[in-house]
């Protein structure tokens, strides 16, 4: 059911980068913590703890998770592994300056993945929002922070917080 409901959000809104870069779904293998959907790249991870949640979980997690990756949110890391793999051909190859280069440039992509995170979140939040009803986003971040025991980081607080305004103008 996971992957299909990926498949769905894939065909009804590609990405940039979707015709080589297909998004994929991985379930973390049972030593990961249960409850901590993340994005890496292209790759939508999810616990294992999270097979089996109710569909309009499922729903948000994966509108919220693709919409990182419909928003590019990870293009930085890109670069980062490139110039890492860069760092490390240079010090194997004795090619000091491209690694000397490579090493310098990590800056730039590094500074990018943690630039404004709040604001990406609110992104992949509108994301899923887009896609689902606004109820099953709020619904689907709360059961988040139950299982998560996030409710009082100040993160999660402002993110339930926008979307509860959101839904009030709405109504």
């Amino acid at each position: 059911m996971w992957q299909y409901e990926l498949n769905k959000l894939i065909a009804k809104r590609p990405w940039l980068f979707g015709k080589w870069l297909k998004p994929r779904l991985i379930f973390y293998p049972s030593f990961f913590p249960a409850y901590y959907p993340m994005t890496i790249l292209h790759f939508i991870f999810v616990g294992k703890g999270m097979k089996d949640c109710p569909d309009y979980v499922r729903r948000y997690v994966l509108a919220h998770e693709y919409g990182h990756i419909y928003r590019l949110h990870n293009l930085p890391s890109y670069f980062h592994y490139l110039l890492l793999i860069g760092v490390i051909v240079g010090l194997v190859s004795d090619v000091n300056l491209l690694a000397a280069i490579s090493f310098l440039a990590l800056i730039i992509p590094a500074v990018f993945l943690y630039l404004k995170p709040l604001k990406k979140e609110f992104e992949a939040d509108d994301f899923s929002v887009d896609e689902n009803e606004i109820d099953v986003t709020i619904d689907g971040q709360q059961w988040m922070t139950e299982k998560t025991h996030s409710q009082d980081h100040p993160e999660r607080i402002a993110r339930m917080s926008r979307l509860l305004k959101y839904k009030d103008r709405q109504n």
